[in-house]
Order: structure tokens, then C-alpha cells, then sequence
């Protein structure tokens, strides 16, 4: 399923349309790199977690895809609006370090779960 708000746990599934690519991921909210996990099958959620997964090339020389990320709200319901963020400087950033300029992924939950 989509991130959003979930009353349970979910499974979720991942794809690349690029044969022979394997899917690395972090249930943490860091970037993935080609030393994560990688996805063999239907990962459980029954906490809420931010997804980020990326398809890596068997040839070295073929750079990684872009980022997908997903924010899974498990058994966990907002009268306001969510922001999600995701990225590998983002808390330095909200820490107070306003030299850093981190790429990040933020996502806009509305009180009914629609991204």
C-alpha cells in the first residue's frame, strides 16, 4: 500500500522495473547505499516508519535510481495536518545549523491521510 495513515500493520511490496536491479532500503529514514538492506520480499510495518528504498544496477558504472520514499502512519490518527521529513542532515539542519543546505524529502499528510 501507499504511506498514509493504516489502522494495522501492513506489508509492503517493492518493484523495479529494471531486470536484474536489487532494491536496497532504510526503515529509518536515511538514504539508502549500496551496503543497505536488500529487499528479498514483503516487509512488515506495525509501527509507524519512513520507507526509503532505491534500485541499484548489477553494473557498477549505472548510477542508482532516485530515492522513493513513503511515511506509514500505523494505528495512529491527527486532527492536523502531518509533515513528514526524511534525509541524512535533516535534524542538523532543525538542530540549528543553518550552514548546511541537506536534501531531504518531506511529505504533506492532510488529517484524512491523503498525501
Amino acid at each position: 500500500p501507499d504511506g498514509g495513515y493504516h489502522a494495522a500493520g501492513v506489508n509492503v511490496t517493492m518493484s523495479s522495473p529494471v531486470a536484474g536491479s536489487t532494491i536496497r532500503y532504510t526503515l529509518d529514514g536515511s538514504t539508502p547505499t549500496a551496503a543497505s538492506t536488500a529487499y528479498s520480499g514483503p516487509i512488515t510495518l506495525n509501527n509507524t516508519t519512513v520507507v526509503r528504498a532505491m534500485a541499484f544496477d548489477p553494473d557498477p558504472n549505472v548510477p542508482p535510481s532516485f530515492v522513493e520514499t513513503n511515511t506509514y502512519f500505523i494505528n495512529v490518527t491527527h486532527a492536523v495536518p502531518i509533515i513528514s521529513g526524511a534525509g541524512d542532515q535533516l535534524l542538523d539542519l532543525l538542530n540549528g545549523n543553518g550552514s548546511i543546505r541537506p536534501l531531504c524529502h518531506l511529505e504533506y499528510y492532510g488529517p484524512d491521510g491523503v498525501l
